[in-house]
């Protein structure tokens, strides 16, 4: 992760210098040169002058003299040259009558001018002493590289100081990451910072699902062997009974207990193969359900079983959910309230913001305080018992639970204080794009 960052901080400072080198070209050419320009075509004129009020004073024969004995105000080079040296260019400027001069190129790399002399045919040239580039002085240079030292060296200072906030956290992130893969399920990003915050809560929440998916497959996985071990075990033992029996009569009861016990193991292994299905799929929960028809279609099942089924819903009242799912976790709670009801049962179906509730309880003896969350685990029973008339293996409320997170929602235990236990269903069932 270092090495990638500071690949990025060397890419940066390449960029930066090549800007850097563009920089002092364009200064150079567009500022200080043209500036200096400026200066030497005004000091031009003012040697050019003064050398011309010595020249016309004196005879041709002691020019030569003046010009080499003329102490320049500027930094000026004056020299005479003689028609014949002069190229194509400066001729043409130089020709005609009268007073004429030539002004060299800016982009030269020495400036100069060139002056016609009265009655000769020599020509006054004055130059720059040396190239125009040195005229810049060691502070001139100095103002322009400094304050790129400055930039470059602010770069590093925040490349380095951004390279460490998000290196370190990506790196912890990274490591927590690695930890997760090695076993450690209960591994989570400790104090997420910027700027990888979102993406360490995102991570937590994924791996405290991952976590909860993992420990429910292995309470599974542990637990199936030795759910199943108890109807084996019972017909196993049934057959061992059969062997002794005499009559035919005697015989035909135990194999009609064997198939009984047959059946039972069937169911269990069908309830684990559901509750695998439904762990590993996402039902549709879009279809509109007229809940009060629904809940009267179940309880009908259970109306010849000697406890009193008290229901409280609007009739009418349209929710959305899938209605098989709803219709199997109705189906398991009213199994778990006609186990332990004594006289009554009652569902109530309410709406709270905009969230579906429904209430089924009992006047049972309820359940001890400490188990209550425990009752909605897979394999979770509060009797020792796994035949189908007690219960069957204790998938019942687990399918429950399951149904309410396929449908975002939750369920959840109490017992009432006049006794009984009260299991609430809530999930938000109204269609919230209406």
């Amino acid at each position: 992760m270092s090495f990638y960052f500071i690949k990025i901080y060397l890419a940066v400072i390449l960029f930066t210098i090549a800007v850097f080198f563009l920089t002092i070209f364009v200064i150079f050419e567009s500022v200080l040169l043209k500036s200096d320009w400026k200066d030497f075509k005004e000091e031009l004129v003012v040697d050019h002058q003064l050398l011309m009020l010595k020249l016309d004073q004196t005879q041709e024969n002691q020019w030569e003299q003046i010009v080499a004995e003329y102490q320049p105000v500027f930094g000026m080079v004056p020299e005479l040259v003689e028609w014949e040296s002069l190229d194509s260019v400066e001729r043409q400027a130089l020709a005609g009558e009268g007073s004429r001069q030539y002004l060299s190129d800016f982009s030269l790399d020495v400036w100069y001018g060139l002056f016609t002399l009265p009655d000769s045919d020599r020509m006054l040239k004055i130059s720059e002493d040396g190239s125009p580039l040195n005229d810049i002085t060691a502070d001139n240079v100095i103002w322009v590289i400094l304050p790129i030292l400055l930039i470059l060296s602010s770069q590093a200072f925040g490349t380095i100081l951004i390279i460490r906030s998000i290196s370190k956290p990506v790196r912890e992130l990274s490591e927590t990451a690695l930890s997760f893969g090695k076993g450690d399920f209960s591994t989570r990003m400790e104090k997420p910072r910027p700027p990888v915050d979102m993406l360490a809560h995102s991570f937590n929440t994924m791996a405290g699902q991952l976590e909860e998916k993992i420990r429910e497959q292995q309470l599974m996985i542990g637990a199936i062997p030795h759910e199943l071990r108890t109807p084996l075990s019972r017909i196993r033992f049934a057959l061992d009974l059969s062997r002794s029996r005499r009559s035919y009569e005697t015989l035909q009861l135990q194999i009609e207990q064997i198939d009984a016990y047959v059946d039972d193991l069937d169911c269990a292994v069908e309830d684990v193969l559901e509750l695998t299905r439904l762990q590993s799929g996402k039902a549709s929960i879009d279809e509109e359900i007229d809940l009060c028809k629904l809940i009267h279609s179940v309880t009908d099942g259970y109306q010849d079983t000697g406890v009193a089924i008290n229901i409280a819903c609007q009739e009418g009242a349209a929710v959305y959910g899938n209605e098989g799912l709803m219709r199997r976790a109705l189906h398991n709670l009213m199994q778990n309230a006609i186990r332990f009801a004594e006289n009554m049962i009652a569902i109530d179906v309410e709406m709270a913001n905009r969230d579906v509730v429904i209430l089924v309880e009992d006047d049972g003896v309820g359940i001890p305080a400490d188990k209550l969350e425990e009752m909605f685990l897979v394999f979770s029973r509060f009797d020792k018992s796994r035949s189908r008339e007690t219960g069957g293996i204790g998938l019942g409320l687990a399918f429950v639970q399951l149904i309410m997170h396929q449908h975002n929602g939750v369920a959840l235990a109490r017992n009432r204080e006049s006794g009984g236990l009260c299991v609430e269903l809530r999930w938000p069932g109204v269609n919230r794009t209406e």
